[in-house]
């Protein structure tokens, strides 16, 4: 059975649309129409070099459909809308 027509991302709780890939930031200035970020699942984390990570988002389109479709204002069930990296206290040595 397929999804009905309405169930695309673009009508998903989780979408951002012209959302960054890039988790620390807000929007991508530069995304085309109808590119956007699924926020069901939390970030995928990359080492760049040590001592340096980035958190990346899946980057999805307008169209698209999956199983975790939710509908706009919903609340949403899965995913992580909260910060997905939280500063640690270290004591003083």
């Amino acid at each position: 059975m397929s999804a009905p027509h309405d169930h695309r991302c673009e009508t998903c709780h989780w979408w951002d649309r012209g959302g960054s890939p890039v988790a620390s930031e807000e929007k991508d200035l530069l995304a085309r129409p109808g590119l956007g970020t699924c926020h069901w699942r939390h970030p995928e984390v990359f080492v760049v070099k040590p001592g340096e990570v980035i958190a990346v988002l899946p980057q999805t389109r307008a169209a698209w459909r999956c199983s975790a479709w939710e509908p706009t204002g919903s609340g949403g069930v899965g995913g992580e809308r909260d910060p997905v990296v939280v500063p640690i206290r270290s004591a003083a040595a």
